[in-house]
């Protein structure tokens, strides 16, 4: 990057770059200066030459911003030691600050991982019987251009059935749920869940909606990407989503695949919904979380839909692959699920 300015008094100088909230890092970097060799030295005025020290000096200096800095935004000052002889400047000085967006490379890759199941309350009443449990997911990676948000190919993921679920039971259910070989900027997944009671007819009625979920994902794409409204027309769809103003915008695709899948669902399949979620994160927000360096961020709750409360529990960071708990507490069938999911940057 180049800075331009003014008084760079000394080829000594370095960057400070300090995360803004939520981040909580600060690094300095070596700085090449490179004094102002075009602008005369003084002028004359009302026939007295005097020195020109105002913005039309315009010192540069280059630094380079670290490969392994964390996402997000960073005010940035130029930090010099005090060889101006006016101790009340202060040793160091340090300029204004000036602000960049530290985003990931196209290079970067990642990964969602799914590693277990629990019932901590199984379906009411626990005495007709064990709960048979089916998981389903559909991912999705999303690339934005100027003004349009772009589905990629669907990545699907149907459990086997967990039978016999009783209450305090945790089963394996390692997969990968979202992976990617070329660049995106986002990416959105639908997580659903279901205690059955006729395994053939589930399977035979739940598979008509492969489509309509990709319909679903379609129209939410078109319709939210409309409704981003002047700031896309400002700056572009893609650069809203490097800003990280898009995470609304990719939960919300989420969110009405889900809602709208679970409602046709509930018209079809001799299912009961116990798991109901959505998550839709930036290449930025993947990024962040992946980061040793960002903090685990805090608990949360997600929106109801069909009756199904989602808490979200960060778990730990290992140090780079982050792990959440995801907890599904239906009121319709008295039941409390949990799914851990692990977050990975894998490039």
């Amino acid at each position: 990057m180049v800075l331009q300015g003014v008084n760079f008094i000394s080829v000594n100088a370095t960057v400070r770059l300090t995360a803004q909230p939520p981040g909580n890092l600060t690094r300095e970097v070596d700085a090449h200066v490179v004094g102002d060799i075009e602008t005369p030295l003084t002028e004359v005025v009302n026939g007295v030459t005097k020195p020109i020290r105002d913005c039309r000096v315009h010192d540069r200096l280059t630094f380079r911003v670290p490969d392994d800095l964390p996402p997000g935004i960073y005010a940035v000052q130029i930090v010099l030691p005090n060889v101006s002889g006016i101790p009340e400047l202060g040793d160091p000085i340090v300029s204004n600050p000036q602000f960049v967006n530290v985003v990931p490379p196209e290079t970067a890759r990642f990964t969602i991982t799914s590693e277990t199941l629990t019932a901590h309350e199984e379906t009411f009443p626990a005495t007709f019987g064990s709960d048979e449990v089916r998981v389903r997911v559909r991912a999705h990676p999303v690339t934005a251009t100027a003004t349009e948000l772009l589905l990629g190919d669907e990545q699907a993921f149907d459990s086997g059935e967990f039978g016999d679920m009783d209450s305090g039971e945790t089963r394996d259910m390692t997969a990968v749920l979202f992976s990617h070989q070329a660049p995106i900027d986002a990416m959105f997944m639908s997580i659903l869940g279901f205690e059955i009671d006729s395994e053939t007819a589930y399977e035979e009625q739940v598979d008509d909606f492969t489509d309509a979920f990709l319909h679903y994902g379609e129209i939410a794409l078109k319709a939210i990407a409309a409704g981003a409204g002047a700031a896309a027309l400002a700056i572009g769809l893609k650069d809203l989503l490097l800003l990280g103003l898009a995470h609304p915008i990719i939960v919300g695709i989420a969110a009405v695949v889900v809602v709208e899948f679970v409602a046709a669902l509930s018209l079809w399949a001799p299912a009961d919904p116990i798991v109901a979620d959505h998550i839709g994160l930036t290449s930025v927000d993947l990024a962040t979380l992946t980061s040793a360096a960002s903090p685990l961020p805090a608990p949360s709750e997600l929106p109801t839909v069909s009756d199904i409360q989602v808490k979200v529990t960060p778990l730990d960071k290992t140090p780079t692959p982050y792990r959440e708990r995801r907890e599904y507490i239906s009121s319709e069938e008295d039941s409390r699920y949990e799914i851990v999911l692990r977050y990975n940057r894998v490039v």
